[in-house]
Parts: structure tokens; sequence; C-alpha cells
């Protein structure tokens, strides 16, 4: 059987939260942004091992923060790099057995769901990439130089969201291959495997919970939905 690692991705900087320190270190109510994910992938049984990577100036952090609460599937705390593609390689390559499983998750949707976790450990039996599609709500517009020509169908859309599923070759390969390219500004990992078509793949489906947080609206809004007290349930 493959074992299932998960990385998850907290290097960001988040300069666009307005906060003076790294996103996945600002508070949800009582816990990191961080750890949020971590407790979502430590309680899924098919998970084996978690691989942080986090900001340099907080390795030490992460590492008390991990002996505190006996993460024990946290078997690495690397050092992020300076692009979320440089982030992503690190952790690919500290993996050690070449048929395994991986899913790469961004700190910044702290509520993704075991749910999401299982279905894409799931797809990873018969697919090389796996991705997370969410519908889209609003009505959406294209927009040429600031002049709308268009509503667009939003039923043919889906937005993307992590976990991203791969089993350690397909993205591995198409990382190599963006390196050889020498591809600028790569934030998602699943598009090169689609760019360099490294595997076969599919999709499962996401949830409106499993929501980015990328602006202070964010922050607040996350605050207020998934208080202690709040019972709303999402799958």
């Amino acid at each position: 059987m493959s074992s299932n690692y998960a990385i998850i991705l907290s290097a960001g900087s988040g300069n666009r939260i307005r906060k003076n320190i790294p996103k996945a270190f600002l508070k949800i109510h009582d816990m990191y942004m961080l750890e949020y994910s971590i407790k979502a992938f430590s309680e899924t049984k098919e998970i084996h091992h978690i691989i942080l990577v986090v900001p340099k100036d907080y390795l030490e952090t992460t590492q008390q923060l991990i002996n505190e609460k006996a993460y024990t599937k946290v078997t690495q705390i690397l050092a992020g790099g300076d692009s979320r593609f440089q982030s992503s390689q690190k952790g690919l390559l500290v993996i050690p057995t070449a048929d395994a499983h991986v899913l790469i998750h961004d700190a910044a949707r702290p509520f993704v769901s075991k749910r999401i976790i299982n279905d894409c450990i799931e797809s990873l039996k018969h697919h090389d990439a796996v991705n997370v599609l969410s519908p889209v709500s609003d009505t959406l517009v294209k927009i040429e130089k600031n002049i709308i020509k268009e509503t667009v169908d939003r039923n043919t859309y889906r937005q993307t969201q992590t976990p991203q599923g791969f089993k350690l070759a397909a993205i591995t390969k198409a990382h190599q291959l963006a390196v050889k390219e020498n591809m600028q500004d790569i934030t998602d990992d699943f598009g090169l495997v689609l760019k360099y078509n490294t595997g076969n793949y599919s999709w499962v489906n996401g949830s409106l919970r499993n929501f980015k947080i990328t602006y202070a609206e964010d922050l607040e809004f996350a605050k207020i939905c998934f208080g202690k007290q709040n019972t709303i349930t999402l799958p």
C-alpha cells in the first residue's frame, strides 16, 4: 500500500491581509490558522505523514506547536522558498517513497474537511492527479479594457480549491519540466500536470466551507462563521 503524505504550504507572507506576521500564523480564535489544517490531516486515518513548509523565521515556533500539541504525524518542518512553487518543490523533495501519494494543501484554507481529504485519497487509487472543484455561486462577466463584454455561463466553470492530490511521479515530473522551461509565477500544481500531460487526472467536489483566506475581511468572516459556539456544518 502506498504511503499518503500531506504537504501543508504555510510560507506565504500574506501581504494582502494587511498584517505584520505571516498569514498562517494569524489566530482564528485560540489557534493559528495553520493548526486547523494540521488537525484535519492528522485526524484523517489515511494520512500517514505531514510535511509543513513555513517561513524560516517561524521554524522554531512551529516546532514548539508540534511538540506541545503532540501532532505525531508531522514528520518534517521545512523553511519555505521564495515562491509557492519553490515551497511545494521543497516538500516534494523530502518524500522518500517513490510510489507515494501526496496531497498539497494551502494553509490559507483552514477549514478543509476530512471528507475532501478522503475523496482525494480515494481518487488517487485510479488517477495520477486529482483536483478539488467547487461551483461558482456568483454571476460571472467577461471584461476587456474595463468594459463588460458579456455574461458568462457560470455552470461551465468551477473554482479550484486545495488540497490537490498526486502520485509522486506525476507531480515530480511536471515540476522538473517547469523548471527546465524556467516557468514563472506558478501558483497551481495541478495545472502543471495538465500542461505537461504527466498523468491522467480527475476531480472531486469541494465545499463552500473550504474557502481561502486572502484578505482581512476573509479572516473576520472566518471568525464569525466558525466560532466556538457556531453549529454550522458544511460538507
